[in-house]
């Protein structure tokens, strides 16, 4: 995944609010686990527009405990 010439770290480190708009599938499937999640600013916000398994939510739980702000879902 890349924008502008970013790779997806890159985006997650920089941006204050992450919004997930892509299709499920076995390539999305689980796409945003724990170690993207280690990524994102901790005053980032992760918005899920997309179906829930885009999302580790074991991962994501772990992630709201202090390593990122908020996380909205559709």
């Amino acid at each position: 995944m890349q924008r502008h010439g970013q790779g997806i770290d890159e985006i997650l480190e920089q941006c204050d609010i992450i919004a997930l708009v892509i299709n499920l599938s076995d390539a999305t499937h689980r796409l945003i686990g724990a170690e993207l999640l280690a990524r994102m600013k901790r005053s980032a916000v992760l918005i899920n527009l997309s179906r829930g398994a885009v999302i580790d939510q074991d991962a994501l739980v772990a992630a709201l405990t202090g390593r990122i702000s908020g996380a909205g879902f559709k």
